[in-house]
C-alpha cells in the first residue's frame, strides 16, 4: 500500500472482489473532474463502484455550509444505502479527479446475487462498516470540542488503512487544514490551533514527508 493517500475510505480486496466479478452487469460511467455523480435529495435505484479516480461525498446543511463526509478512492462502493431503501440521498457525490465508475441498479440485485453467492455477504459487511463509521462520527460530531472531532477523524483514518492487527499511527491520507475542517465541521483556524497544541504536547508528530502520525492515541482522546 502506498504510504501517502488522498482518499479517506478503504475496503479490503476480499470485500470488493465479488463486485468486480459481476462488472458485466453494470454500466460504465466516466466523469470529468468537477462533475456530479449524484445530488443530495436525489432519488434513484443506482449505486456505484469506483474503478479509478476520486470522489468527494459531501452534505450541505440548511445554512449552506458543506460538510465533507468522505473522499472515496478506487474500489469504493458508494450510494448503495439510498439505492436500496428508495429514499432521497442525504449526500452528494462529486468527482475530484477524472473518474470511472460501474453503475449498478438495485432492482437487478436479486438476479445478480445468483451469479455470485459472495455478493450478499459483501454488501452486508460493507453496510455494517459504514454504519459503524457513521455511529462513531455522530458521537464525536455532537461534541462541542473541536479536538474530540479531530481526534476521531485522525484515529479513524490511521486505522482504516492499516493492514496489520495494530495501527502504526500513521495517517496516510494527505490532509490539508481546510479539508480536515470540512470533515469535522469546524474552521481551518481552529484545526491549525488544535494540531499545533497536539504537536507541542507530543500527542501527534509530523513526519518528514508532511504526513501526520499519532504518537499516543490514549492521550489524543483524553486531552
Amino acid at each position: 500500500m502506498s504510504r501517502e493517500l488522498t482518499e479517506t475510505w478503504h475496503l479490503t480486496e476480499e470485500l470488493v472482489a465479488p463486485w468486480l466479478r459481476v462488472a458485466n452487469r453494470a454500466k460504465k460511467i466516466d466523469l470529468r473532474k468537477g462533475q456530479h455523480l449524484y445530488d443530495q435529495g436525489e432519488v434513484s435505484p443506482y449505486f456505484w463502484f469506483l474503478i479509478k479516480g476520486e470522489m468527494k461525498v459531501s452534505m450541505t446543511r440548511p445554512d449552506g455550509e458543506e460538510i465533507v463526509v468522505d473522499v472515496f478512492g478506487p474500489t469504493s462502493l458508494c450510494g448503495d444505502g439510498p439505492a436500496l431503501d428508495g429514499k432521497p440521498r442525504f449526500t452528494a457525490g462529486q468527482a475530484t479527479r477524472d473518474s470511472s465508475f460501474l453503475r449498478f441498479d438495485a432492482r437487478d440485485l436479486p438476479s445478480i446475487f445468483k451469479l455470485d453467492t459472495d455478493l450478499p455477504l459483501s454488501l452486508l459487511q460493507i453496510s455494517s462498516i459504514k454504519l459503524r463509521v457513521v455511529a462513531t462520527r455522530l458521537q464525536f460530531l455532537g461534541s462541542s470540542s473541536v479536538q474530540d472531532r479531530i481526534a476521531e477523524t485522525l484515529l479513524r483514518l490511521a486505522n482504516n488503512f492499516e493492514d496489520g492487527e495494530h495501527s502504526d499511527g500513521l495517517v496516510r491520507t494527505r490532509l490539508s487544514h481546510a479539508k480536515l475542517a470540512a470533515m469535522t465541521g469546524t474552521t481551518r483556524v481552529s484545526v491549525t490551533r488544535t494540531l499545533k497544541r497536539l504537536r507541542e504536547s507530543g500527542v501527534i508528530a509530523v513526519e518528514p514527508d508532511g504526513l501526520l502520525r499519532i504518537v499516543n492515541s490514549e492521550k489524543l482522546l483524553a486531552q
